[in-house]
Formats: C-alpha cells, structure tokens, sequence
C-alpha cells in the first residue's frame, strides 16, 4: 500500500485488517482508528525531525493501535487536552531564551576591567604617600595605619569582580542596566583616587566620593532582582566607601584654611605698612 499523508475511513479500514484488527469486536471505531493514524503522521516525513516511519501506512497504524489498545477514546482525549493546552497559552509570552553561560570573554574583561582600576588607582596612590604635602596633611586619629589599606582594597576588587561574574552569568536584558552601573562605579572610584592624591583636593574629592557612594548603594539595590548574591557581595563595598567618605570629609575639615574677609585682609595689609614706616 502506498504512503499517504491524509487516510480516509476506506484506507483506515483496509491499513486496520492489514495489521490483525477484527473490526467486528474491536474497542474502538474505523473513525478513531482514522484520527489515530492522522495524529501519528508526526513521525512521519510531515515532519522531519521526528520521522521514523516515512509516513508508512502499516507503520503509522500500528502506532495509532497501540495507543487505542491502552485507551479506546485516545485520539479524542489527546484532542481534547491539545485544545484546552492552545487556551491556556493563547495571549501568553514567548518563553524566554535560554541564558548563555559566563563566557571565557566575559571573564577576561571583567576581570581587565577591575585589575585595570585598582592597578592605576594603585599606581597614582603610591608615589603621592610619601610626599611631603600627604605627609603633612592633618589626619584623623581614627583613620587606619598605611598597610591597612593594601589589603582592604584587595578584597573590596575582587568582591566587585566576584558580583560582576555573578550578574553576567545570570543573562538576559536585567543585567544590561547593572553592568552600566558597574562601569561608571569603576570610572568614580578611579576618579577619586586622582582627585586626592594627584589632585590633592580633600575638598573636590569629598564632593565626588558622595556620588561614588551613591552608585555603590545603587547597583547593591539593582543587582538584588538579578541575584541576591551578587548583591551582598557589594555590601562591604558600600560599607568600606561610606567610611572613605567620613574620612576625606574629615580631613578636608582639619587642612581647610578660613578664608580671610576682605575688610581683615585690609586691617592686616594697613598695619604692615605702618609698621615698615
């Protein structure tokens, strides 16, 4: 018997005894029988990635019989459950696509990026630390001896890579807006080191760690929707900046020098005068 892509009642009918059905006691009708064989043309050359009987009509029906020895009203059943499944999705998104692992790409630059910063913050910082203006600078007694902060700094690098890591390895178009973020913290945390120390403006400094501060609690807060962990890896950053930012303030405060009014700038300027007379 030739393949078919469609059966009517007859082939059904003729495929059925073919293949042992004695329709006289049979469970099932020619009609279900028909259906059944209709269904399972799917693994047929209908469609190809699940054609294993290249549309046979024996072959076909004996898939269909096997399903109809189980349940006598399979076909209408499967109809059934395939229209309320149709309902259900009508009007439904997409599903999503699936998230693309961390690549070895994304580790490289992220990983560039963060050494990048902490090794020119590093580079500016050190040769400023013995110099006679930093020396000089009046300090708070709280603020933690020298070596501290090699080590501090260190951590606080590798937990921003760490978040980093973890973000873009979770995907999808929540972690866009993140990494924007990322990069101007990165860019305000560089900027600060230059501010002070090649700068040396407390004051200027002082100004910008606020903004700094900001966007270290901010990305805490946006990285939370895409991944808790990469959230609270930023945590002892936004505590380690917000210190920072205590300390440049207050030494800004102990090196600011008053500025002198104009009418005692004039006072002073007279009694030199008149002393050199």
């Amino acid at each position: 018997m030739p393949s078919a892509r469609h059966f009517t009642a007859e082939q059904a009918r003729e495929v059925g005894e073919a293949i042992g059905i004695d329709w006289g006691t049979a469970r099932f009708s020619v009609e279900q029988f028909r259906a059944g064989m209709e269904v399972e043309l799917e693994h047929g050359d209908r469609d190809p990635a699940t054609d294993v009987t290249a549309s046979d009509p024996v072959v076909t029906g004996k898939i269909a019989l096997a399903h109809l020895n189980e349940f006598p009203d399979y076909y209408t059943r499967l109809a059934k459950m395939e229209a309320e499944a149709e309902e259900q999705w009508r009007g439904m998104p997409a599903p999503e696509r699936p998230v693309p692992g961390l690549t070895a790409r994304d580790v490289a630059l992220i990983l560039g990026a963060v050494a990048a910063t902490a090794g020119i913050g590093a580079a500016a910082t050190t040769p400023v630390l013995e110099s006679r203006w930093y020396r000089r600078l009046r300090k708070p007694p709280w603020q933690p001896p020298g070596p501290v902060f090699g080590p501090v700094w260190t951590v606080i690098y590798a937990l921003i890579a760490a978040s980093m890591l973890v973000v873009r390895r979770r995907g999808g178009d929540a972690q866009r807006p993140v990494f924007v973020l990322f990069g101007t913290n990165l860019a305000l945390n560089l900027a600060w080191t230059l501010i002070f120390f090649r700068g040396r403006s407390p004051l200027a400094a002082g100004v910008e760690i606020v903004v700094l501060e900001g966007t270290t609690v901010a990305l805490a807060v946006r990285a939370w929707p895409v991944s808790r962990l990469a959230s609270l890896l930023l945590v002892p950053y936004a505590v380690w900046i917000g210190f920072a930012t205590a300390l440049t303030w207050s030494i800004w405060a102990r090196n600011a020098r008053p500025r002198r009014s104009a009418m005692r700038v004039a006072i002073w300027r007279a009694r030199r005068r008149w002393v050199a007379s």
